[in-house]
């Protein structure tokens, strides 16, 4: 099935484009029908979501007067990061460069503070929601804004403003390549290659932050293979389809082998072998589904499973029904999409891997809560819908409202942040039993050090 981009439609003028079955895209893609003509309803509600959008974005970057926030993750990032910009000998672990080198870039600049990492993490957050804003350009504005509301009060991506951690960078870089490639197949000639090949290099670079961008490297080489194919002569369009399909192929097996051999990729390819091949799980098929449930649970709730443990079950039964519907409530006629290619690829690759954590999930939010919503808005004139909808989307909103007065609370407590962040501030304490006192020291050490140059004023132990 080929990949399928719509044009983007404006607010006020819809564009009856034809498809090769002879329908308009407005036919076939029912989503939300597009306003002709001045709305004074609908011109309030959008003004409501803009206003309640600069809300959010103003809780987001208030984050930036948040002292520095530690965890294991990120006293390995923030040390491999002073390593690169000191130019010394990279401490030994197994995490990717490419945040140590955003972080030790801004160290270079005199920028080395946690009000520049926050103040990074928001600017990542932008070009991400702005990259979902163009995927997803065949729906109405309004649709569109939701999507990036309710991406904001998603609690996975509230936590990640103000950590030192590569999720946000991932979010935006990775979206922007799906985005580039998306616009490169509604493109022709010159720009649609092009476009093809910025969306390869900010690939490069989500990939060089976190490992799980191999994702995008079929999605992209299935993007080249539709621009191929759109492009061929239509008398040997099946003899280039076939070409074009083995050069992608062999491309993917070429790129497929030389991550196997580089020391990161390796080293996350052990976790997976111990825990499938040597017996570390019982029963891994069964574990993964649930991990994978519980996590889409999490998105769909909007809570987390570290507050609400005993919730688990109910979070995975949530993430069951939640994939039912969505694959009972999908649009029709079914088109696989190039958002749908990455984000499959890229359950793949989280549903291989052994661990289950929030953060995994936090670069796709966008594209969960899109189809979520998508499905709502089509099942939107359901009697049972005109109820269901304004209390899902109150609770989403109320969730994700406290999830902001939670972080804020502890990026404005001052003298108090060693108490309300963590155990101790981010440090290690006796309180963790499953950590032997030796391990405690030298991750307590570890993170003085951190502190001493990007505490900006907090006080060693």
């Amino acid at each position: 099935m080929e990949v399928q981009h719509v044009a983007q439609f404006s607010d006020r003028v819809e564009l009856p484009l034809m498809t090769a079955a002879g329908k308009t895209e407005h036919q076939r893609d029912s989503v939300i029908p597009v306003a002709v003509g001045p709305d004074t309803e609908h011109a309030t509600a959008r003004r409501q979501l803009l206003i309640a959008l600069l809300g959010l974005t103003a809780l987001y970057v208030l984050q930036c007067v948040s002292p520095l926030r530690l965890e294991s993750d990120a006293v390995d990032y923030l040390s491999t990061a002073a390593a690169i910009a000191d130019g010394r000998t990279l401490p030994k672990v197994s995490f990717p460069s490419g945040y140590p080198v955003i972080i030790a870039t801004l160290d270079r600049l005199g920028l080395g503070s946690p009000p520049f990492f926050v103040l990074t993490n928001c600017l990542f957050l932008a070009v991400g929601l702005w990259a979902t804003w163009r995927i997803f350009s065949e729906y109405a504005t309004r649709v569109r804004m939701w999507i990036v509301i309710a991406t904001l009060l998603v609690i996975s991506v509230v936590k990640s403003v103000a950590a030192p951690l590569p999720e946000a960078a991932f979010f935006g870089t990775s979206l922007l390549a799906l985005a580039g490639a998306s616009a490169a197949l509604a493109a022709e000639g010159t720009k649609r290659w092009a476009l093809l090949a910025l969306s390869f290099a900010v690939a490069a670079i989500a990939i060089s932050i976190r490992s799980i961008g191999v994702a995008l490297i079929p999605t992209l080489l299935w993007a080249c293979w539709s621009a191929m194919s759109v492009a061929s002569d239509a008398v040997r369009t099946r003899q280039r389809r076939t070409g074009a399909a083995l050069a992608v192929g062999v491309v993917l097996a070429a790129v497929a082998l030389v991550l196997s051999r580089t020391s990161t990729v390796a080293h996350y390819l052990e976790h997976p072998a111990y825990w499938y091949v040597h017996g570390g799980l019982s029963s891994p098929v069964v574990g993964r589904v649930y991990g994978m449930l519980n996590g889409l649970g999490q998105i769909v709730v909007n809570l987390p499973l570290s507050r609400f443990h005993s919730l688990g079950p109910l979070f995975a039964a949530a993430g069951f029904v939640a994939l039912v519907l969505l694959v009972l409530t999908r649009e029709r006629p079914a088109r696989l999409r190039l958002v749908d290619i990455y984000l499959g690829c890229y359950l793949a690759v989280l549903a291989f891997w052994p661990y289950d954590s929030p953060r995994l999930w936090m670069p796709i939010a966008p594209l969960i809560v899109a189809h979520v919503i998508a499905a709502l808005d089509r099942a939107r004139e359901k009697p049972a819908m005109k109820v269901f909808i304004p209390v899902y989307a109150a609770w989403f909103a109320l969730t994700g409202l406290a999830a902001l007065a939670y972080t804020t609370r502890i990026s404005l407590s001052g003298e108090n942040f060693s108490r309300v962040y963590g155990t101790d501030g981010g440090m290690a304490t006796s309180a963790l039993h499953t950590v032997s006192p030796k391990e405690i020291r030298r991750y307590n050490s570890q993170a003085d050090t951190v502190l001493n140059r990007y505490g900006a004023g907090r006080r060693t132990r």
